[in-house]
């Protein structure tokens, strides 16, 4: 759907989502998202807030590492790498307890991003080991092959890059 459709969708949603809170959450985060997309970080900024109240309430992991993610893509636009990667340790935290491998992946999008703009060679290959850990351990994936195409891509190996996205472009 066009991103103002989805926008209306989920709006939508929310209309439908007075006292479910579940609800609520999908609404705010597909608007957020869409609201992402068109560059209106007003309303991003709103529904962050929005769905962190709603999220305080469940006190669930599953749902609040979102805050903290979003908080934190918000902090590196913005250009404070520091309270990004607090908000990075806080997503990897919140991953362990609601024992999920997206947050997981992330928290490590998040931290690789602010190592790329701080030029921090050592973080980056520290990043890099994790997710080579993560290849061995996981299926083979288009995310895993977009994400090592783009690392590599980045660093002093782009064939291996490209060795990634032709693999891509095979399956």
């Amino acid at each position: 759907l066009h991103v103002r459709d989805r926008i209306e969708a989920a709006g939508r949603i929310l209309t439908l989502a007075p006292h479910h809170a579940l609800l609520e959450l999908l609404g705010r985060r597909l608007r957020l998202r869409a609201r992402l997309e068109l560059g209106d970080l007003t309303g991003v900024d709103a529904d962050i807030a929005a769905y962190a109240r709603v999220a305080d309430r469940l006190r669930s992991p599953t749902y609040s590492w979102l805050v903290p993610m979003w908080r934190g893509m918000r902090a590196v636009l913005e250009g404070d790498l520091a309270a990004g990667s607090r908000y990075a340790d806080e997503v990897a935290t919140l991953a362990g307890k609601a024992q999920s491998a997206n947050a997981e992946v992330m928290a490590w999008s998040l931290r690789w991003r602010i190592a790329r703009l701080r030029r921090e060679t050592r973080v980056i290959d520290e990043l890099a080991g994790q997710l080579a850990q993560w290849s061995q351990s996981a299926e083979v994936s288009p995310w895993l092959d977009c994400t090592f195409a783009l690392l590599f891509a980045e660093s002093e190996d782009p064939e291996r890059g490209r060795r990634h996205l032709r693999r891509l472009m095979d399956a």
